[in-house]
C-alpha cells in the first residue's frame, strides 16, 4: 500500500480539530467551575479560560476556511485567470480576517467582541467552475455538484440551530460548541 503525503489543506484541517477539542476542554473546565452561563463571574481562573476560549475557537472557526482555500489552489487550474484572480482576492480576505480577529481577541476591551461568521463567499468560488471541469459523464458532474450542495445544506442547518439555540437556550457556550 502506497502511502500518500499529508497536504496542506490536511494539516490546516488536523489543526481545526485540535482547536475544537480544546474548545471543548475550555467548555467543560467553565462548566465544572459553575460558571457556564455567569459570564459575569469575576474569577481570574474562569476569565482567564474565557480568553482562551477566544482563540481556539478562532483556530477552529479560520482553519477550516484556510484548509478549503488550499484544496481550491490545488483543482483551481491557472489557467482560469478570473477564477484564480477571485481566490487570491478571496485568500487575501480571508487572512486579513483572521489577522484582525486575532489582534481582535488580544486588544479588545469590551465584553462582546464581534466575530467575522461569513463563509459564503468561501464555499461559493467553485460553483462556476464545476460547468467547466471536463468530467466525461454527466452522472459524475451530478454528483459532484450534489456533493457541493450537501456542503450547502450542512451550512444552512448549522446556522439555522445556531440561531435557534441563541433565541431558546441563550447560552453562547453551547452554541460555540455546537457550531463547531
Amino acid at each position: 500500500m502506497r502511502m500518500k503525503a499529508l497536504l496542506l489543506s490536511d494539516a490546516f484541517l488536523l489543526l481545526a480539530t485540535l482547536a475544537c477539542m480544546g474548545l471543548v476542554i475550555c467548555d467543560i473546565l467553565t462548566y465544572k467551575a459553575g460558571a457556564m452561563s455567569n459570564f459575569t463571574d469575576p474569577r481570574v481562573s474562569i476569565l482567564k479560560v474565557r480568553f482562551a476560549t477566544n482563540y481556539v475557537f478562532d483556530v477552529g472557526l479560520y482553519f477550516p476556511k484556510f484548509s478549503i482555500l488550499a484544496f481550491y489552489y490545488m483543482i483551481i487550474p491557472i489557467s482560469a485567470p478570473e477564477t484564480r484572480t477571485a481566490l487570491h482576492v478571496l485568500t487575501v480576505f480571508v487572512v486579513l480576517s483572521t489577522i484582525i480577529t486575532f489582534f481582535g481577541d488580544t486588544f479588545w476591551c469590551g465584553p462582546n467582541p464581534a466575530v467575522n461568521w461569513r463563509l459564503q463567499e468561501v464555499f461559493v468560488l467553485p460553483l462556476p467552475i464545476i460547468r467547466n471541469l471536463k468530467i466525461p459523464r454527466k452522472r459524475e458532474r451530478a454528483g459532484l455538484l450534489v456533493l457541493f450542495l450537501l456542503g450547502a445544506i450542512t451550512i444552512a442547518v448549522s446556522a439555522a440551530r445556531f440561531i435557534a439555540m441563541l433565541m431558546v437556550a441563550n447560552n453562547i457556550a453551547i452554541c460555540n460548541t455546537a457550531t463547531l
